[in-house]
């Protein structure tokens, strides 16, 4: 009998403990018709093949505009390229940062600046210009003078050493033949697979640009030089990210990664005369760590920190309603399963009607009182103006593999 008692009392212990640990998270949140008071008569509905003057007049003001994106959905990319061009054309956003290697962005700079004729498919493919809508701003920017048109730069690590070593290499087809720079490439390729030869010569590299520094600029100017330390500077931050990344270690290499992501992105906003977008994963864009690794990701940073950012930022996401997601191991994805009556997003979703809708989290209520939001990956139950400025609903997310033979 008294064994029976202590199986019961445990058995009320346990579920208490996982009341308070979860079922607390799903009380106190907004109710229904309070968001749906706020959706009907705050949100903005526009069509997908342009941008709502009224969505670009609430970004207008803002010095950087950081939009948080599920990888590799192709609306997301189109809906980029809409918000690039309009905010370039009517609001001078110049500058277009994106979350892509480091290395890769001289070639994007030149390239969707119009400073280099058009790549073939392969040159393309390799720097990955298929993921994003560079060709298409490339060419609204021929129909721009060049001060005002829209510069597209990388600002995350080289996952692989191969972005840095491929990089060098296509810059030879434009600095002009280079003995030391190709035997140099020739050096890293064979020995990329040997973490610490490799890292060693990249060293070994960058202390040659230094102390040759006359003797380098001579040979291909200036401006290509300062391109080549700054890459080294950056493959050398992004090898301390990959080496530190395992299961156990896994906060270390984000702590690293985002710090290079942070740096890199306030370099561009410090020497930048126009205003900023940038367009990277979405738990860079959120203003605290609630989703992810539990570090100070970019939205945080320059919304709060950044002494050319703090608070002339403004961070919002894009999430689709429904469809397929990178991570999603094929299955689809809806926010309209109906479980919570009270979910911020569906409420959205719905009230949209199959367009794209925006937002902002201006409203009082949304700063101060939790809402449940569905991320897809998970839900979270906090003040969205907490996490996130504002949001934009896709009607529907498609995702594309941007390497399907790999």
């Amino acid at each position: 009998m008294k064994n029976k008692f202590v199986i019961i009392a445990t058995c009320i212990v346990i579920l208490l403990i996982v009341f308070c640990i979860f079922g607390l998270k799903y009380f106190g949140n907004m109710p229904q018709v309070e968001i749906q008071r706020i959706v009907e008569r705050d949100s903005i509905i526009f069509d997908s093949n342009e941008v709502n003057d009224a969505v670009l007049g609430k970004l207008a003001d803002y010095k950087v505009v950081i939009v948080g994106e599920y990888h590799n959905t192709a609306e997301h990319v189109a809906l980029m390229g809409n918000f690039a061009t309009a905010l370039n054309r009517d609001y001078g956003f110049n500058n277009f940062l994106i979350e892509m290697p480091q290395a890769f962005s001289w070639m994007y700079e030149d390239y969707s600046m119009g400073l280099i004729p058009e790549v073939d498919e392969k040159t393309a493919y390799n720097f990955w210009f298929h993921t994003n809508e560079i060709k298409k701003i490339r060419q609204y920017n021929m129909t721009r003078p060049l001060e005002e048109r829209i510069k597209i730069s990388t600002i995350d690590i080289n996952h692989s050493p191969y972005a840095y070593i491929m990089s060098i290499e296509y810059m030879l087809n434009y600095i002009g033949e280079s003995h030391h720079l190709k035997e140099y490439s020739t050096d890293l390729r064979s020995i990329v697979k040997n973490n610490e030869e490799y890292i060693i010569r990249v060293v070994m590299f960058k202390e040659e640009l230094s102390s040759n520094k006359e003797k380098f600029i001579d040979e291909f100017g200036e401006i290509w030089y300062d391109r080549l330390v700054y890459m080294t500077d950056i493959e050398i931050e992004s090898y301390a990210s990959r080496t530190a990344s395992n299961y156990l270690f896994m906060w270390k290499s984000d702590k690293l990664r985002e710090a290079v992501i942070c740096s890199i992105a306030e370099l561009y906003i410090k020497n930048s005369e126009g205003k900023v977008l940038i367009n990277v994963g979405g738990n860079h864009a959120q203003k605290k760590p609630i989703r992810g690794t539990r570090i100070q990701w970019l939205g945080e940073y320059l919304s709060h920190e950044s002494p050319y950012a703090k608070d002339q930022t403004y961070c919002m996401l894009v999430i689709p309603a429904e469809g397929s997601i990178e991570g999603g191991n094929g299955k689809p994805v809806t926010l309209f399963d109906g479980s919570r009556k009270n979910e911020l997003f569906s409420i959205i979703a719905e009230y949209a009607g199959g367009f794209q809708v925006f937002l902002s989290f201006d409203d009082d209520t949304l700063k101060e009182e939790k809402a449940l939001m569905n991320f897809h990956y998970d839900t979270q139950s906090l003040p969205p103006k907490h996490i996130y400025d504002g949001v934009i609903i896709l009607p529907i997310g498609t995702y594309v593999n941007p390497f399907p033979d790999t």
